[in-house]
């Protein structure tokens, strides 16, 4: 779980070298367990080690080093597929936190994550630039895992949409700068 984190949050610390070759192994087991260590590992935990500040990498790699909280990351949405900038959620920041509004769908691993990185619009005059990170709990109020998607195969990994209504998010939960979502 820990395969992405540096080793002062209870990561590997490993190199590119390092976790291709532990991925060739794990691709070797049930494709459900690779698509759910991946997600998590990868695009489910980058972000706060790259763009997290201390007090966020501090709160939540050593749980997802640990493989104690599984990561997610949500950005496609029913109108943003291949155009992942078409984003519909929404960020308003009142006072000290963000109300998120909106649908993501077919999110890796969202019936099993308890941490989620999750991109929205703030400012919908600058386009792609416009758009923000957050990091998200399962319990913020709002927060609702919605129906998991009907898939041909994979059914090891399970693909669910995400609903936001009126979710609270902590200010401190911005993920890099305002405007560094697409990033």
């Amino acid at each position: 779980f820990g395969l992405s984190i540096p080793e002062e949050y209870g990561g590997l610390g490993i190199g590119m070298v390092g976790k291709c070759a532990l991925y060739e192994e794990i691709g070797a087991t049930h494709n459900g367990y690779t698509t759910l260590i991946g997600g998590h590992t990868g695009i489910g935990t980058v972000g706060i080690v790259e763009l997290g500040n201390d007090e966020q990498k501090s709160k939540y790699l050593p749980a997802l080093a640990s493989g104690e909280s599984i990561g997610a990351f949500a950005l496609t949405e029913p109108s943003a597929g291949s155009n992942a900038t078409n984003l519909k959620t929404t960020a308003v920041l009142e006072g000290d936190h963000y109300i998120i509004n909106g649908t993501k769908h077919y999110i890796t691993n969202a019936t099993e994550a308890d941490i989620f990185t999750v991109m929205a619009v703030t400012d919908s005059s600058k386009g792609a630039k416009g758009i923000t990170s957050f990091i998200v709990e399962k319990d913020f109020p709002g927060f609702h895992v919605g129906a998991v998607e009907p898939k041909m195969g994979l059914h090891g990994s399970q693909s669910a949409e995400l609903i936001l209504e009126d979710c609270k998010v902590p200010a401190e939960n911005v993920l890099g700068e305002e405007g560094q979502g697409y990033v």
